[in-house]
């Protein structure tokens, strides 16, 4: 079971870090960055800064819940390794042998789900390159995107920094915790009935919470991230390692930054537009 501590802290990671980034973290970069005159040179700079402002926010907030659910797990008494702060487990190849019997057994072999994750993680990693080396184009994004990209190359190091920060600090959250606490909930639910209802809840439900986490990101920012968030707890509940998820939801982040840098964004509304 669970402890209260840990009951308060999901309230904590999925209400109020939401709420948190709704309220005060999300619409003074909005109002600083949405409503200056691109021809402005000092309006420009002072975006630059807003934005700056933006990651740093991020990364020291981020970086304190990462240490609270850290902090909760091992006061709890429960092992680290249940939220996936462990070493990778053994690779094997994958086991097909049982697919006769039951065709979904061969996703919970440890072998599939590594090199699924490898090959994940390469792709990620390829395709960021095969952007870097063709000429730009310019990013189409809504605006709730476009102004938390970056615009100047001087940006870019702490942008990158947030990202790799997003990319621990989520994943540890949203797949390794999340889905530990919903694991222990469904395994003591008389509401599930099947293993892979066991299974397959949780990453509905810790899916659901990192879409929410989203939130200020409109209707659609929220089903996207949901999306994203259903494909990374499949990895991390298949190779029962984090780091493979939070590389490629890093990379993820990081390939949007570089593109804007390199090719400038056009905001999704105006390219409607142009194809009209």
């Amino acid at each position: 079971g669970v402890g209260a501590a840990v009951h308060v802290t999901v309230f904590c990671v999925t209400v109020l870090w939401p709420l948190h980034d709704v309220l005060l973290w999300f619409p003074p970069l909005l109002r600083a960055v949405s409503s200056f005159d691109a021809r402005d040179v000092e309006a420009q700079a002072e975006a630059a800064r807003a934005r700056r402002r933006f990651y740093a926010h991020f990364i020291a907030v981020s970086t304190a819940v990462a240490c609270c659910v850290l902090a909760v797990v091992a006061i709890s008494g429960h092992s680290l390794s249940l939220v996936g702060v462990a070493a990778a487990p053994p690779i094997t190849l994958p086991d097909f042998s049982s697919l006769s019997e039951d065709p979904l057994a061969a996703l919970q072999t440890p072998g599939l789900g590594f090199w699924l994750s490898v090959l994940l993680v390469g792709w990620s990693a390829i395709e960021l390159l095969v952007m870097c080396l063709l000429p730009p184009q310019p990013l189409v994004v809504p605006l709730v995107i476009a102004v938390m990209l970056p615009q100047q190359r001087s940006e870019l190091p702490l942008y990158a920094g947030m990202c790799v920060c997003a990319g621990v600090v989520e994943e540890l959250v949203y797949r390794g915790f999340l889905l530990f606490y919903f694991d222990t909930l469904c395994a003591q639910s008389v509401l599930i009935g099947h293993k892979w209802d066991a299974i397959l809840v949780p990453v509905l439900l810790s899916a659901i919470c990192f879409g929410i986490a989203h939130l200020y990101q409109s209707t659609l920012g929220v089903l996207r991230s949901g999306l994203v968030g259903v494909l990374l707890a499949l990895i991390y509940r298949m190779s029962g390692i984090l780091w493979p998820a939070m590389v490629i939801h890093a990379l993820m982040d990081l390939s949007s930054g570089i593109a804007s840098v390199r090719g400038g964004v056009v905001l999704e509304d105006d390219d409607k537009e142009k194809d009209d």
